[in-house]
């Protein structure tokens, strides 16, 4: 758990900036539903206006939440190919007579099937992010809109 700690800390900056890409984009998802109601509200005034700002929302969600997913898949790879590269070291660096009494079976389950766990959960987490980020956003936009709507929402959840 230290070496999976000490390879996350080496990539904190890749993922502060995963982490505010993927809000960049739950906020555009709730922007967009917002800007879609208040036109359905009020209509709109100037077609061409309108158009325009709902195609720079829907780029700017797209490319922040593909950017998002990207970095955090590199991460995850590169944590992977760490994980793998000092399991293997330190495998390398012990005794002979201490990898016998291990036996290969231990030794294969640490390099390959608990390594490719860690790999799926980091597969998981830019779709679990970006999901507990928009629940985020949505309820701050449920709350916005009606506060008493927004706490038998809480309330039922």
């Amino acid at each position: 758990m230290m070496l999976l700690k000490e390879l996350l800390i080496d990539a904190r900056w890749r993922i502060f900036l995963a982490v505010l890409c993927s809000a960049l984009s739950a906020a555009c998802s709730i922007g967009l539903i917002g800007y879609i109601n208040r036109s359905l509200e009020q209509g709109l005034d100037d077609l061409s206006q309108a158009l325009a700002l709902f195609a720079g929302l829907l780029l700017l969600l797209f490319v922040s939440g593909t950017l998002a997913q990207w970095l955090l898949v590199q991460i995850g790879h590169r944590l992977v190919y760490q994980l793998r590269l000092r399991l293997v070291g330190k495998v390398l660096g012990t005794a002979l007579e201490r990898i016998e009494r291990l036996g290969s079976p231990r030794i294969y389950n640490a390099l390959t099937k608990d390594v490719t766990t860690v790999a799926t959960a980091f597969k998981q987490l830019p779709i679990s992010l970006y999901n507990g980020l928009l629940l985020v956003a949505g309820l701050a936009y449920m709350a916005w809109l009606s506060l008493p709507f927004f706490a038998l929402t809480l309330a039922v959840i």
